[in-house]
């Protein structure tokens, strides 16, 4: 159901009316609010099966892993509650700041944990002196890009809040626990946000924790 000027309407209205609505590709479907192995439309179940066996597959050094890698799988960090989700498993990122100019190390921000020999196992520099873990995040339907150019070193992007109840870390690092330090840990743009929330009574803040909790 639907409202059009101030009516009930018993399907969809078209936001161009004027344009016609180019059908899908493939049937739709109410999209579940659960977790699942269901295509969203955009290919039919039978490709989204076999994609998913190839992010899920194990990959060894006769596959060519390696020379350095995180993980045999996409899977391995990308798995919580369905595959493609987050994860609590970090990654360590580093880069480059003179006072004036960030700059990623040689070879990218992302440090390798492990290597297939450990002569040339990846390791911080004195030189990267910007630091810090980020947890896997959901690659369900996220689409949004980390990478801004050197003037967004300071800023994280924010992940969608769907899926937090699946979250047993919290925050771009993951070392926060729960819902209520990862609220009062927000600053900067969020400083206001924080004391609106500070300002709740004990059951809103109770409500508000059980919304996010459900999310």
């Amino acid at each position: 159901m639907c409202l059009k000027r101030g009516h009930l309407s018993s399907g969809p209205v078209s936001p161009f009316p004027n344009f016609p609505e180019i059908p899908p590709a493939f049937p739709r479907a109410e999209a579940p609010a659960g977790f699942g192995n269901d295509t969203n439309g955009f290919v039919s179940q039978g490709q989204f099966d076999l994609d998913l066996a190839t992010f899920e597959e194990r990959e060894g050094i006769a596959d060519g892993l390696g020379p350095v890698y995180n993980a045999q799988a996409c899977a391995e960090c990308h798995q919580n509650s369905v595959t493609g989700g987050n994860s609590q498993v970090t990654v360590l990122r580093v880069g480059r700041w003179d006072g004036k100019v960030y700059q990623d190390r040689p070879g990218g921000s992302l440090i390798q944990d492990r290597a297939i020999d450990p002569t040339i196992q990846e390791r911080v520099s004195n030189l990267d002196n910007v630091r810090t873990f980020r947890t896997s995040l959901s690659v369900l339907g996220d689409g949004i890009v980390q990478n801004g150019g050197p003037q967004t070193r300071t800023l994280l992007r924010t992940p969608p809040l769907w899926g937090l109840r699946t979250r047993s870390r919290l925050m771009h690092d993951g070392a926060t626990l729960t819902r209520h330090d990862a609220i009062l840990r927000h600053d900067r743009e969020a400083r206001p946000v924080v004391q609106s929330y500070l300002r709740l009574s004990p059951q809103q803040k109770d409500q508000l924790i059980a919304f996010l909790s459900s999310l």
